[in-house]
C-alpha cells in the first residue's frame, strides 16, 4: 500500500484545476510563433551530469571528475493533428514548426523558443529534431497525423516569456533575497557564462575553468564570484536576479 507523505504534499504550491489551457510557442519578446492544435499528451524530459573518468592504477573504484551539466532536453511525441472533420488542411501546423527550425540570416541560426504552458514554461530552446506522419488526407492536404518534437534547453536569459504576468519593482524597494532554487539558476547561469566565453578568458581563469579547478560563491542577492579551493575569491563572474542574467567582464581579458 503506498502512504501519502502529506508534511511534503502540504508544502507543495496549490495548482487549481483548469480545462482549455492552451500549449504554444513563444519568442524572447513573448510574441506567440506557433499554436498547437491539441495540448501535448506526455511531456518527456531528461537532463545529464558530464563526468570524466580518471585512470588510477592499484584501485577498483576509480576518479571521476565533473565536466558540466548538460541543458534538458524536452521531448513531445504523439502530438495530434485531426483536421479532417473539419475539412481543413493541418499543412500549416506542420510547416510552421519546421520554419522554427531554419537559421536567421542575421544570426545564422534558428531562433531561441520557449514552449509555454500555462503557468509553465521552458526554455530558451532550439528544436533540434523534428517528425511527421500523415495517415488521412484531403485532396492530398494532410488532415490526420502525429508530430514529434525534440527541444534543447540552451543557455540564456528568460524574458517576456519566463515573466509575463511579473511586475518590476518599484524604485526605491529593497530587492528580495533569492531562493535557494534561484541561486542554483544562479550558478548554472555563471557555468554556462563561462563556458561561452572560455576563450575570452584571463589565462589563469581559463586554465581553472578547463581544468574545473574552482567553486562558486553566491551571495542571497543573486551575485556570483568563483574561488579556488582554499576560497579565496578569484573574481565576480555576474548577477543573477532570479529573471536575468548580468554578466561582469572582470575575468575577461583586458
Amino acid at each position: 500500500m503506498t502512504i501519502v507523505n502529506t508534511e511534503a504534499l502540504n508544502a507543495l504550491a496549490e495548482s487549481p484545476k483548469t480545462a482549455g489551457v492552451p500549449a504554444q510557442l513563444v519568442d524572447e519578446k513573448g510574441a506567440i510563433l506557433y499554436k498547437f492544435l491539441y495540448a501535448p499528451e506526455k511531456q518527456a524530459f531528461s537532463k545529464s551530469a558530464k563526468f570524466t573518468e580518471v585512470p588510477v592504477g592499484g584501485t577498483a573504484r576509480q576518479p571521476q571528475v565533473y565536466g558540466y551539466t548538460t541543458g534538458t532536453t524536452l521531448r513531445l511525441d504523439n502530438l495530434l493533428l485531426d483536421t479532417f472533420c473539419d475539412g481543413r488542411s493541418g499543412r500549416e501546423l506542420i510547416e510552421g514548426l519546421g520554419r522554427l527550425t531554419i537559421p536567421a540570416a542575421e544570426t545564422f541560426k534558428p531562433p531561441a523558443i520557449y514552449f509555454v504552458y500555462g503557468t509553465f514554461s521552458y526554455g530558451p530552446a532550439y528544436i533540434t529534431d523534428l517528425s511527421w506522419e500523415t495517415e488521412a488526407w484531403l485532396n492530398g492536404e494532410p488532415a490526420i497525423g502525429r508530430i514529434g518534437i525534440t527541444f534543447i534547453e540552451v543557455p540564456g536569459s528568460p524574458t517576456a516569456a519566463t515573466t509575463a504576468g511579473t511586475e518590476t519593482p518599484a524604485a526605491g524597494t529593497a530587492t528580495p533575497d533569492l531562493t535557494d532554487r534561484q541561486k542554483l539558476e544562479a550558478r548554472q547561469q555563471a557555468d554556462a557564462w563561462l563556458s561561452a566565453n572560455i576563450n575570452r578568458l584571463k589565462p589563469d581563469i581559463q586554465q581553472r575553468v578547463r581544468s574545473r579547478s574552482f567553486k562558486f560563491l553566491t551571495s542571497d542577492t543573486g551575485t556570483v564570484q568563483i574561488t579556488d579551493n582554499n576560497n579565496q575569491v578569484l573574481g565576480t563572474v555576474g548577477t543573477w536576479d532570479g529573471r536575468q542574467w548580468a554578466p561582469n567582464s572582470e575575468l575577461l581579458r583586458s
